[in-house]
């Protein structure tokens, strides 16, 4: 996850500590935004809801403006065979095909940065 609390292999350990400890603070008045992005579902409720906003907290105290992408869809089967089917059939059901956890993983990363 791209957080200032850091965990996880040694070099995604090593890389995240350079950009938050070095990069960030070495170059934040040449920085407009940060986008965070991030396959959110890998992560837990409680590392995202305490992390994410640290970071941004972090962020804002360096004046950087941040930017958080939701999670992107993720469906039960490939959506290559849901599009398929919608071209050779006519039928469309990827709303049905999509795993519910995304969608209320980003119920909840909206709520944690509303007033963004």
């Amino acid at each position: 996850m791209p957080f200032t609390e850091r965990n996880g292999q040694k070099k995604s350990y090593d890389l995240l500590k350079y950009i938050y400890d070095d990069f960030l603070k070495k170059n934040s008045d040449r920085l407009h935004v940060i986008i965070l992005s991030a396959n959110w579902i890998a992560g837990t409720s409680g590392q995202i809801d305490a992390d994410l906003p640290r970071t941004i907290a972090y962020l804002d105290r360096l004046g950087i403006k941040t930017i958080i992408l939701v999670q992107n869809e993720i469906y039960k089967v490939p959506f290559s065979t849901i599009a398929a089917h919608q071209v050779e059939y006519g039928w469309n059901d990827s709303q049905n095909s999509q795993i519910d956890d995304a969608r209320e993983l980003n119920k909840r990363l909206r709520r944690l940065v509303k007033d963004r």
